[in-house]
């Protein structure tokens, strides 16, 4: 059965949403074949852009690098200057590869992405060095006046170390106007909440889980080509987004207002995933078993401490009328205790 595509037309703020759809009997994974086919879709309904041209193929290799390296830490100049600013003979040999469902410009960045990450975790515990040693001497004004530069891409190492610092300090500041009595100690704690979350948007460029398991090469090929496809849809114009099957369904979700959850809101912090709010009217709400500043220790047995925020709120979501269970620490008590609870529709 041929994978079927089904534009999203929801004219949302002017911007045009893509996304395949599964039909019945047929796998979500993509194929270099559909990003063809929902590329040649939505260029047939393109007010300017009818192919892919030279000018949209730059775009889309810039497009792709920023949507891994977007504040400039991980790639050294004259590594990416070839695709940043390619030349025709690159840029015509990849629109042949593309029109023959190949990616093979694409493939190449993939792999200097890794390459750079796997750099970038070396070179990171002295980073993190410096910016701990270098904040106790620094104010907020101090960084706020230095200012970061980020429009052009470091030209050694030593510089992105510095740059790793320098986004390392800036995150501290943000976390301690969140907590009372920072301290040298908290700081440290803050520095392994930064490294966690480098670590799982890496670990999507290295195609590993968050057990850190392999991918399949299935699920390895679908991930790097909704990257492509978001690169290509994106060089069109700023009002042209591809969405995944995924990405899809929770947009749906949110425009229809609602979701079938407990009516929590949730915040990653450096004592873990806190509950900041709870929602009026929702079965937490109703419940009264949950309340503002108990920690989320495990969703139905699974421990939440390694998971990354969005895996936590997607174990979170689920059937109307579901059940539920919550492993929580509450304010001011050492104990866990086991919330049960049933989803319900959250407004």
């Amino acid at each position: 059965m041929r994978f079927k595509y089904m534009p999203l037309w929801l004219l949302v703020l002017g911007t045009f949403l893509f996304s395949p759809l599964q039909a019945s009997g047929t796998s979500t994974y993509l194929k270099p074949e559909h990003v063809h086919d929902v590329m040649k879709e939505i260029l047939e309904l393109h007010v300017s852009e009818n192919s892919i041209s030279k000018k949209i193929m730059q775009r889309a290799l810039r497009v792709y690098i920023e949507q891994f390296d977007i504040n400039r830490i991980y790639l050294l100049n004259n590594e990416v200057s070839e695709y940043w600013d390619a030349s025709d003979s690159l840029l015509e040999k990849s629109i042949k590869d593309y029109k023959n469902q190949n990616f093979f410009v694409f493939e190449q960045l993939d792999t200097l992405f890794k390459e750079s990450i796997l750099r970038n975790r070396l070179m990171r515990p002295e980073a993190y060095q410096d910016a701990l040693s270098e904040f106790s001497q620094k104010t907020k004004q101090d960084i706020i006046d230095r200012g970061f530069d980020r429009s052009y891409f470091s030209s050694s190492q030593e510089q992105l170390k510095a740059r790793t610092a320098e986004d390392l300090i800036a995150f501290i500041f943000y976390q301690e106007s969140l907590i009372d009595e920072p301290s040298g100690e908290k700081r440290k704690k803050i520095a392994s909440l930064f490294e966690k979350h480098l670590f799982q948007l890496e670990n999507n460029y290295l195609f590993v889980n968050e057990q850190g398991q392999q991918l399949s090469d299935q699920q390895q090929q679908h991930i790097a080509l909704v990257r492509i496809a978001k690169s290509l849809a994106k060089s069109l114009d700023s009002h042209t987004a591809f969405y995944s099957p995924e990405e899809a369904y929770d947009l749906r979700v949110r425009l229809e207002k609602g979701f079938f959850g407990l009516g929590i809101i949730l915040q990653e912090s450096i004592d873990g995933i806190e509950i900041t709010k709870i929602i009026e009217k929702s079965p937490a709400d109703i419940s009264g078993k949950l309340a503002i500043g108990d920690h989320l220790v495990s969703v139905d047995g699974q421990l939440v401490e390694k998971l990354s925020f969005r895996s936590v709120l997607d174990l979170i979501r689920g059937v109307e009328g579901s059940s539920i269970v919550l492993e929580v620490q509450h304010s001011e008590e050492k104990e866990f205790s086991k919330v049960h609870l049933k989803r319900g529709k959250v407004v």
